[in-house]
C-alpha cells in the first residue's frame, strides 16, 4: 500500500528536517551532490512540539511500546543499491509499487527520472512483473498523460490491472486495454474500497482535503469532516477487511503522532505511533489478510529507521493500539514502506531504502514478513 502524495510530502519532510538541523547544528556538513544519484539529505531530527490551540490532537494517546516476545529484530546489513541501466535514462527512481491480486500477484512499479517529487519529472514509465520481480517489462498502456502532469498510479486490489491514474487533467482508469478519463477532478491519489469499485476515496489536489465518490470516480463530494491534519494528508489507505475504516498520515509539521484513523462517517482519532510517538515516514501499508498496519519510525537516539507492525490498529479504544518492532535498518538508512502482498514464504513487504550518506537509493523486499531482506532490481 505506496504515489505523488507520498513523494511531495517526503520532500516537505526533508525540508523540515533540514531546517531543524540548521537550528541545532552551527556548522553543517555539506555532502557533494551528483546528477546520477539522489540528492543528499541531513540525518533526521525529531521535531520539537509546537503549541497550537486549534490543532491539538483529538485524543491524548497513551502509546504502547511493547515488543512481542517472538519479534526479535535483527539489523539489516548495508545493502548495495541497484543502479538500473536504461537507454533513455540511466537512473530511474521508484516512486510507487503496487501488488496485484493472486499468488504471485502482478507487480507494478512507477519510475521517474528524479526522486521524491513527481511534478518535477521529465521522464516516467510504468513497468510490470509477473514473476515476482525477477524480470520487468513496460506496461502496455504506458501512462495516460505527459510525465509532469502525473500525480500517481493506484490500484483496485480486487481486480487485475484495475489501475487508476491521478493527473492534472483528472482521473483516468485502465479499462478494455486503454486509459479512459473518468472525470476532470484533480486528485493526488485515490484508494478504492475492496470489492466495491464504485466507492473511491481520494486526496484533493486543489486543497479540499478528503473526497469521496460513490459512482466509480465520475462525481466527487468533499468529506463533511476530516482529521486534524495541520496542512493536509500525505497518504490515505482503506482497511480491505473493513471498508468503513480509513487510515491517514498527515503532512509532517509538529512532534508527536502523525497517524490518524477515521470512519467513513467523518470521525477521526489520533493513533499513537511507535516509540512514544516517534516521528514516522509518510509511507504505510495494510496486510489485506490480517489487517495489520505497517509503518516506519525514526529512533533519534540510535539514528536508525525501523519497521513496526500493529496487530490491532482497528481496536475500538485507540489508546490500546500497540506496536511490535519488526526490523531495524542500518545506520543512516532512511526506510519508507511502499507496499505489501502475498508470497509463497509469507507476507511480502517492499521498502524504499535511502542511504543518504552514500547519496543512493534502492528497493529492498522481504518475502517472509520482514525477517530477511534483499535488494531487488526494477528496470
Amino acid at each position: 500500500m505506496k504515489l505523488m502524495a507520498r513523494m511531495i510530502q517526503s520532500a516537505i519532510f526533508l525540508i523540515s528536517i533540514a531546517v531543524t538541523a540548521c537550528a541545532t547544528t552551527p556548522t553543517p556538513t555539506v555532502v557533494p551532490t551528483s546528477t546520477a544519484t539522489v540528492a543528499p539529505m541531513a540525518p533526521p531530527t525529531i521535531f520539537a512540539p509546537q503549541p497550537s490551540a486549534t490543532l491539538a490532537p483529538s485524543v491524548k494517546p497513551v502509546p504502547s511500546t511493547t515488543r512481542a516476545a517472538s519479534a526479535t529484530p535483527t539489523k539489516l546489513a548495508t545493502l548495495t543499491p541497484t543502479r538500473v541501466p536504461i537507454v533513455d535514462n540511466p537512473n530511474w527512481f521508484v516512486h510507487t509499487i503496487l501488488v496485484g491480486p493472486g499468488r504471485p500477484g502482478r507487480l507494478y512499479a512507477l519510475l521517474a527520472d528524479v526522486p521524491y517529487v513527481l511534478k518535477e519529472i521529465r521522464l516516467a514509465r510504468l513497468v510490470i512483473s509477473d514473476d515476482s520481480g525477477a524480470t520487468w517489462t513496460a506496461f502496455a498502456g504506458g501512462i495516460p498523460v505527459e510525465p509532469a502532469c502525473l500525480g500517481n498510479v493506484n490500484l483496485d486490489y480486487a481486480t487485475r490491472d484495475a489501475l487508476y491514474a491521478s493527473t492534472c487533467r483528472g482521473l483516468y482508469a485502465w479499462s478494455n486495454n486503454e486509459w479512459k478519463q473518468i472525470s476532470s477532478k484533480n486528485t493526488l491519489m485515490v484508494a478504492i474500497v475492496y470489492g466495491q469499485p464504485k466507492i473511491i476515496w481520494g486526496l484533493d489536489q486543489q486543497g479540499a482535503g478528503i473526497i469521496k465518490s460513490v459512482d466509480g470516480g465520475k462525481t466527487w463530494q468533499a468529506s463533511a469532516t476530516g482529521p486534524i491534519s495541520f496542512s493536509g494528508l500525505a497518504n490515505l489507505a482503506i482497511d480491505p477487511r473493513e471498508p468503513n475504516l480509513l487510515y491517514g498520515i498527515i503532512n509532517p509539521k509538529y512532534g508527536g503522532s502523525y497517524l490518524r484513523r477515521g470512519k467513513t462517517d467523518g470521525n477521526w482519532d489520533t493513533i499513537p505511533t511507535p516509540m512514544n510517538n516517534a516521528q514516522i515516514d509518510v509511507g504505510m501499508t495494510i496486510d489485506g489478510g490480517t489487517g495489520d498496519l505497517y509503518v516506519t519510525a525514526y529512533d533519534g537516539t540510535a539514528s536508525r529507521w525501523s519497521l513496526w507492525r500493529s496487530r490491532n490498529p482497528s481496536i475500538a479504544d485507540v489508546n490500546r493500539v500497540s506496536w511490535e518492532l519488526v526490523y531495524e535498518f542500518g545506520y543512516n538508512q532512511w526506510a519508507t514502506i511502499l507496499a505489501s502482498g502475498s508470497s509463497a514464504q509469507g507476507l511480502a513487504l517492499y521498502i524504499l531504502l535511502n542511504e543518504y550518506e552514500k547519496n543512493l537509493t534502492s528497493v529492498v523486499r522481504s518475502l517472509d514478513s520482514g525477517k530477511t531482506w534483499k535488494t531487488i532490481e526494477i528496470r
